[in-house]
């Protein structure tokens, strides 16, 4: 495989680590902030149950002082509470928004049946008061029917409270669990995108281009100083590398070729004017020897002359030639 090959894997591997870690860090983010949305319906669902307890307690406080009584205050008061509510009305309007499960729906109906049967109540209390039948409307008023709509009323917000409270604080922990999960799944792909950058930086930066390069550079530079003979390693390499150190081995073979035409002719050319100036047969002899020899790596040479089946030794270079003569 290329290393432009490897290059865009690599590259695509980190592309695909980095958006999980986007995705995973941007969805904990989400989580953590649907936590906190949980939480803070959570604090107004509590205080929306604790407004319509409230009120319950201010329209049933104002009843029986007016049942007791009479004063007009008390029922204006009473009527007060009623229609301007605001606290009331928001919280049972909260109640309504929200996705109540099976139970908590029948709890809150439960809860706005109970209110208008208190309601119903309530006006013939007020009725009775206002035409100041005051021991009727206080009978009323403390009449079991009236005791148990009340005390039904504060069971159901209780139970309200209870429910929603747990749903609610179920959601919180969920959504933090999830948070929590997306985070560190996060965390972890950051950290293998940490490692498998710098395992790419010291694996295979170094194994695959550094070091190859590194010995590349020596190899050509021996080259350069006139070591021809120097051997390219990594030519069986598939990559880039493989094919600049094949290209610096042709270049050597190549240049090597030329150095020994070059030698040759260098040679030739010299033996040429060399053998130009010799007057006699032994001067040719000793000058060809001379020359060649050395140059071929020898330390000694003689030449024989065949002539009509005789071998007659002419001249030499490096020997004894009167040893030889005869």
């Amino acid at each position: 495989m290329s290393l432009q090959r490897i290059n865009n894997w690599l590259i695509a591997l980190s592309v695909i680590f980095s958006c999980l870690t986007l995705g995973s860090y941007a969805l904990s983010l989400y989580f953590f902030d649907a936590r906190l949305q949980a939480h803070d319906q959570r604090n107004e669902v509590a205080h929306a149950l604790e407004h319509i307890e409230q009120s319950l307690y201010k329209t049933s406080a104002a009843l029986q002082s007016y049942a007791s009584t009479g004063d007009a205050t008390y029922r204006s008061n009473f009527q007060t509470e009623l229609n301007m509510g605001v606290d009331r009305e928001a919280g049972m309007d909260l109640l309504r928004a929200m996705a109540l499960k099976e139970r908590e729906k029948l709890h809150f109906q439960k809860l706005q049946t109970g209110y208008n049967e208190y309601l119903a109540l309530s006006a013939s209390i007020v009725e009775a008061a206002q035409k100041k039948q005051l021991a009727g409307a206080t009978a009323l008023f403390t009449d079991a029917e009236f005791k148990n709509t009340m005390a039904q009323q504060l069971d159901t917000i209780e139970m309200l409270r209870a429910d929603l409270g747990q749903s609610l604080t179920d959601e919180v922990q969920a959504l933090t669990r999830r948070a929590s999960l997306a985070s560190r799944t996060a965390l972890a792909l950051l950290i293998c995108n940490l490692l498998l950058f710098w395992g790419v930086l010291l694996v295979f930066v170094k194994r695959r281009l550094v070091t190859p390069l590194v010995q590349l550079t020596k190899s050509t530079e021996k080259m350069a100083l006139g070591d021809l003979n120097v051997h390219f390693a990594h030519q069986e390499q598939v990559t880039e590398i493989g094919n600049l150190a094949r290209a610096l081995d042709r270049y050597r073979t190549t240049s090597l070729d030329a150095e020994q035409q070059r030698w040759v002719r260098s040679g030739v050319a010299s033996l040429g004017t060399a053998l130009q100036d010799a007057e006699t047969l032994p001067d040719y002899a000793r000058r060809m020897c001379g020359l060649l020899t050395p140059m071929f790596g020898g330390g000694a040479a003689a030449l024989y002359l065949h002539e009509a089946d005789i071998c007659r030794f002419c001249a030499g270079w490096g020997i004894d030639e009167s040893r030889l003569q005869g």
